[in-house]
């Protein structure tokens, strides 16, 4: 009861505030990505070109936006999103006698969609008898694509059909089109003269969960076609992208947004006070919560600001898309047939106008006179989350007569619900509250039933694309560590464990005693500090590439909390490649062969991308004789650490087995996430199938192999191509069809799994899981499901002829079970699968496949060099 009370005075503390102005509080620290906005100084008389003035560059920081002004509130944040693994999309649109168009928006809709099953499309269709109806135009063109089927689709396409001479503006007619919107999740407005690029319904999709925030709504204006459409409908999206900040007064003082401002290639949404009626993009209980009052008839200027106020009253917030957002665009031609046209009375006309202006008036609380269209007044109300008041503040209108419009061209910031009652009905499990963690959004499934919690739903034995989903997270066990340790005191004796390592390497300077060695011993001083201060750099380097990544993926943390959590991991990798040191010490002969091979290999290495890391190593190749097999080898490291180099012993090894062996380098932590490394692999495999032809190598015959974390990766990649070609949904490139075996060494492929044995591991004076880099490069704990490889694994997907799992059953760093569960789930759905299980730990059965550990390169080899042989009749394992 006492917190009950406690939160509501806060509430009320908040509603108290709003009222008051904010411009006099300080603005967030900036920090992370920034965007160009160059708005234009229009002067008293917008659109007078002998008022403009130069245009405006300003700076925003959007991953600032959703943190309040107000810093009493700056751990307050919108409700996270919540996304389903399997969504679908309701597209509205309100035709006028524009039925060729009409029909082609429907279809690029269809055609260009990753999921075109998952579409709906609802039409106002107003039409006079002579005009072609936007369904028969749209059936044209799908039975011309898909001559098989009378009208593809037609089943997910609701009309309402009405007179062109009933239609009174654009307001009834949305009005209209909300009315055809079911239980979809998704929800878009758009004019029905737009044309689509391809996987727009991804695209946009993701853009809205970049926001961060369940109640966004991405809207602005379209660019023009232009030469934004590439052949086939890729989209080649403009660098500077609308963005709606200013207003005027239009027809009988109503409010009117002026175009469109722009930003200079928009990496994230940016926050907006104004919504456009080009597009809008959202949740569908915008749509349902928030509803198009019907009675401002012939209302064009105006009708953004209801929709815009009515939304943001009601907890809703605007955003511009981004570049990953910019996924349809507008067919600006002349419009067939305008709603001038309409045959009416014109003193009715008149009536009903007046009506609708004087409705808008009495909302804004501006004096009228005439009659007012009172009907449904409560229905259409302003939300009860924030008030209009407040939202005038926001947006900087004014309905003072002796005021003019500020425009909202700045860095905007989500304000606080001033009640949000309303808001935690809508989400279940959401209050309004300082954000401390990460908290899941929905209750966690069972652990009985795995595959629910699984990022697709298997139907009919087919799988769905790839989509995160907010309940996908389970239940944080008692007394674990969060993942950005807080174990102060154990880093401090790390750290100066780490300092006496270093003066005990190099303690021999201080025995040195004597005067003719007193110059000698000086001049190897400066030496060993310019070596401590050349990795002090770039380990405080390292820490910055931290601590950026961390931000991005985890803003809702404090900068202390980013900070130390990156001098964690940074201590993490550095011990760990201290531990690479002494694991050399231990392997001399490896360490010659290996030193020999980068010698060798320097006329070897290719580079297969522009960053650093993105290189790899050819070994065995050759000019004459057969195709040799190829295999593609992925280096581990908790996500973090090595290098290829360190794994150049493999490719000796298998050179002498006349195999073509490709090692590189890939973009890992904090270089980049896990979607990075896939990318990275994608790469590799691309290399690899364009160019290893000329060095020896059969591409249809590649293996792809990995160690520990770069087996986690590999089988991931493997597996998302496997399921984006099963749903009938493939990239330009995928790698799966030209994979012919896997072999994987000691991989952890249930991130879920391996978080909660980490958890009961101890490294030094911590528990694995606070340190390792895993938590951050998969996106935090609630991602975990989509990047776990046993939990992919579904009927329908064609993989590799043969694959063939390494474990050591005595490993203490990734458990044997990991191993056993990946293979019963590719056994269970019927793939052809191998378990060799060594008694060993981690790192022996990697040193067995170098040729190090003799008393397991017989075991390893006799079941890993079959994989190679290429069979009589190449075929793959379907489960």
């Amino acid at each position: 009861m006492v917190m009950t009370c406690f939160r509501y005075m806060i509430i009320g503390g908040i509603a108290a505030l709003c009222a008051s102005t904010e411009r006099d509080f300080p603005t967030p620290t900036p920090f992370g990505v920034s965007h160009t906005l160059s708005y234009v100084n229009h002067g008293k008389i917008p659109y007078d070109p002998n008022n403009k003035q130069p245009n405006t560059d300003i700076t925003l920081y959007p991953e600032t936006q959703n943190i309040p002004l107000d810093p009493k509130f700056r751990d307050f944040r919108p409700p996270p999103p919540r996304v389903p693994a399997s969504y679908d999309i309701f597209v509205g649109l309100s035709a006028f006698r524009d039925g060729v168009r009409c029909g082609k928006t429907i279809f690029t809709g269809f055609l260009r969609a990753r999921r075109p099953d998952l579409l709906y499309f609802g039409v106002v269709d107003q039409l006079s008898p002579e005009d072609f109806k936007c369904l028969d135009e749209y059936c044209k063109l799908a039975k011309e694509k898909w001559p098989e089927e009378e009208c593809k689709y037609k089943s997910h396409i609701k009309i309402d059909e009405r007179r062109a001479d009933e239609s009174r503006g654009p307001t009834l007619a949305r009005h209209y089109q909300q009315r055809l919107v079911g239980d979809q999740e998704f929800c878009l407005q758009l004019d029905a003269h737009s044309i689509f690029t391809i996987d727009w319904d991804v695209g946009i999709v993701e853009d809205w969960k970049t926001t961060d925030n369940e109640m966004a709504v991405l809207s602005t204006y379209l660019h023009d076609l232009n030469d934004f459409i590439g052949p086939n409908g890729k989209n080649l999206a403009p660098q500077h992208l609308p963005h709606i900040c200013q207003t005027m007064r239009g027809g009988n003082g109503l409010v009117r947004n002026i175009g469109a401002d722009l930003i200079l290639q928009p990496k994230y949404p940016q926050m907006s006070a104004l919504w456009g009626a080009g597009l809008s993009f959202s949740k569908c209980h915008a749509e349902k919560r928030v509803p198009i009052d019907p009675h401002t008839l012939w209302m064009f200027d105006g009708e953004e600001f209801l929709r815009a106020s009515r939304l943001w009253t009601h907890g809703y917030d605007m955003y511009s898309p981004s570049r990953t957002g910019c996924v349809v665009y507008h067919n600006y031609t002349s419009v067939p047939k305008r709603f001038e046209s309409i045959q009416i009375d014109e003193t009715t006309r008149a009536q009903e106008r007046e009506r609708g202006i004087n409705r808008f008036k009495f909302l804004v609380h501006w004096p009228f006179k005439g009659e007012m269209d009172n009907a449904e007044l409560d229905k259409y109300q302003y939300g009860t989350a924030r008030s209009l008041e407040s939202y005038l503040e926001f947006s900087g209108i004014t309905f003072d007569s002796n005021k003019t419009d500020k425009h909202s061209c700045r860095q905007l910031y989500w304000k606080p619900y001033e009640d949000p009652t309303t808001i935690e009905k809508l989400l279940p499990g959401w209050k309004m509250q300082a954000v401390v963690t990460p908290a899941p959004t929905t209750t966690a499934l069972p652990k009985t039933t795995p595959l629910a919690t699984i990022p697709y739903e298997v139907a009919e034995k087919t799988p769905k694309p790839l989509q995160l989903r907010a309940d996908s997270q389970k239940k944080t066990p008692s007394k674990k560590r969060p993942p950005l340790t807080e174990n102060y005191i154990g880093v401090l004796i790390v750290f100066i464990v780490a300092i006496a390592i270093v003066i005990y390497t190099n303690d021999g300077l201080w025995l040195m005693g004597g005067e003719p060695k007193r110059k000698w011993r000086s001049n190897a001083w400066k030496f060993v500090l310019a070596i401590v201060l050349y990795n002090t750099g770039n380990q405080l380097a390292f820490l910055a590439k931290c601590f950026r990544l961390l931000r991005r993926r985890f803003p809702e943390h404090s900068y202390l909390r980013a900070i130390w959590a990156s001098v964690i991991y940074t201590l993490t990798v550095e011990l760990g490649e201290i531990g690479n040191v002494f694991f050399g010490l231990s392997h001399p002969r490896l360490v010659r062969r290996t030193l020999a091979s980068s010698f060798r290999l320097r006329t070897s290495d290719f580079k297969y991308g522009s960053h650093d890391r993105q290189a790899l190593n050819l070994f065995g190749t050759t000019r004459n004789g057969p195709l040799r097999p190829v295999v593609v080898f992925i280096h581990g490291g908790a996500w973090a650490m090595t290098n290829k180099f360190h794994y150049s012993a493999v490719g000796q090894q298998l050179e002498h087995h006349n195999v073509l062996t490709v090692i590189a380098n890939y973009r890992v932590f904090p270089y980049g996430d896990v979607e990075d490394m896939l990318a990275d692999l994608e790469e590799i495999l691309r290399w690899t199938i364009e160019n290893i032809g000329a060095y020896g190598g059969d591409i249809t015959n590649i293996t792809l192999s990995g160690h520990s974390s770069g087996a986690h990766v590999a089988a991931l990649l493997m597996l998302q191509s496997a399921r984006r070609i099963a749903a009938k949904t493939p990239k330009e490139f995928e790698v799966a069809p030209y994979i012919q075996s896997f072999a994987g060494f000691c991989g952890p492929y249930d991130i879920d799994d391996h978080y909660e044995f980490e958890s009961q591991r101890q490294i030094v004076f911590f528990q694995a899981h606070a340190i390792s880099p895993m938590h951050p490069s998969m996106h935090g704990r609630k991602h975990f499901p989509i990047f776990s490889p046993s939990q992919l694994v579904t009927k329908g997907l064609v993989l590799p002829r043969q694959i063939c799992l390494y474990h050591g059953t005595n490993d203490v760093v990734v458990p044997h079970s990991s191993t056993v569960k990946f293979a019963q789930a590719l056994k269970t759905n019927g793939a052809h699968v191998q378990i060799v299980e060594l008694p060993c730990g981690h790192v022996e059965p990697l040193l067995a496949l170098m040729g190090e550990d003799k008393s397991l390169e017989s075991p390893v080899y006799s079941t890993f060099l079959p994989l190679l042989q290429k069979p009589t009749h190449t075929h793959s394992s379907k489960l």
